[in-house]
């Protein structure tokens, strides 16, 4: 394997970690707890402070990430807002959630047209189909 592949195999690992772990602590309706996995994540995948995120449009994020060609990892910060959104919603916080939806659903919508992954681009058609559903105007 060359190293960028090597490279996209340890994200996608560790991003899956971090979704079970997500995955786990919502069950448990560890809400603070499930945020502050999201941020961690978040955080590695942007390489900058979540905070620092949240107040980038959508299209600023996609313009920093897509110039070295790292659609993967606005794909998984596609997913991790959308889990982010997810804990607003589950706490109520209407006007976060709405923002992080949409922008989540914007970072799925770019990741569709360039993801050359069947499967992920299958991913992105359901998270956006999901985020559609929960009412959210794009």
């Amino acid at each position: 394997m060359n190293s960028k592949t090597d490279y996209l195999i340890r994200v996608i690992d560790q991003m899956c970690a971090f979704m079970l772990q997500v995955a786990h602590l919502l069950q448990k309706n560890q809400l603070d707890e499930a945020q502050e996995v999201i941020n961690t994540a978040l955080r590695q995948l942007a390489g900058m402070d979540p905070k620092m995120l949240d107040m980038f449009p959508a299209e600023e994020i996609i313009r920093l990430f897509s110039q070295n060609g790292d659609y993967v990892n606005i794909f998984y910060m596609a997913e991790f807002l959308k889990l982010k959104a997810e804990v607003y919603r589950m706490k109520k916080e209407i006007t976060d959630y709405e923002t992080i939806a949409r922008k989540a659903l914007a970072l799925y919508n770019y990741s569709a047209t360039q993801l050359k992954d069947g499967k992920l681009m299958a991913q992105c058609s359901a998270a956006i189909a999901e985020i559609q559903g929960w009412g959210v105007p794009a």
